[in-house]
């Protein structure tokens, strides 16, 4: 017999023995820290800061890479990197409690343009991505513990892009 809800007829229900927070902790070991971590690693094949990080052709690294061993300097766009602890979300219209434990945290990443900057052959402009995090949800059907993942769109990076604008 499976064990889906908690109820006389299952002597196994985990949530007769263990608290919701215990629960969520053991399942998905490894989400909440106590602190931020103190650096963010660069990993190989990734672009950082507009660097591309380990292994690389020149071409990878500057689409204006010139074999002949001429250096350009094109500008770049700085990133301040922070770490935020967001409480709540809204997804298509529905308001959602980010899970967050008892002095431990989901640490979400943030990469935000420094104000006032600028590049030599284009505009600095804020890029976003998508973040996972764990959320209380009852508006669905769980074999444990009313929580789901979803995304949120967060800062991400600066990045020098050429936009072409109407001379006036």
């Amino acid at each position: 017999m499976e064990c889906y809800g908690c109820n006389s007829e299952c002597s196994r229900c985990v949530r007769q023995s263990k608290s919701l927070e215990e629960l969520i902790s053991e399942l998905y070991n490894g989400l909440f820290q106590t602190e931020p971590p103190k650096a963010v690693p660069d990993l190989p094949g990734y672009y950082s800061n507009n660097q591309y990080v380990g292994r690389r052709s020149g071409a990878a690294a500057n689409p204006h890479y010139r074999p002949s061993g001429m250096d350009i300097s094109y500008g770049c766009c700085e990133t301040d990197m922070k770490y935020e602890t967001p409480n709540f979300t809204r997804i298509n219209n529905n308001n959602y409690t980010l899970v967050h434990l008892r002095g431990r945290y989901q640490f979400v990443p943030v990469g935000k343009c420094r104000s006032s900057l600028s590049c030599s052959h284009g505009e600095c402009v804020q890029k976003y991505r998508a973040h996972w995090v764990l959320v209380y949800n009852n508006s669905e059907v769980h074999a444990g513990p009313p929580v789901s993942f979803v995304p949120i769109k967060v800062h991400s990076h600066c990045e020098c892009l050429n936009i072409g604008r109407p001379s006036g």
